[in-house]
């Protein structure tokens, strides 16, 4: 069923990455009509000198 592929910046607490997790599984399952336990999100924290923005390192902004 759906899988849901984030990328981040890393940082963000554990009650983030988890309000996160819920908030998207709710809209994915509401939206896909389907049960909560089909969706899967992968969240990837990404840091900020490995992230490219504007043709700059996000780290730079």
């Amino acid at each position: 069923m759906p899988v849901v592929n984030v990328a981040l910046w890393k940082g963000n607490s554990t009650d983030q990455r988890r309000e996160l997790v819920t908030e998207l599984t709710d809209s994915v399952a509401r939206i896909a009509d389907c049960p909560k336990e089909a969706v899967t999100v992968i969240l990837t924290e990404v840091e900020r000198d490995h992230w490219g923005k504007g043709g700059r390192l996000a780290s730079e902004l």
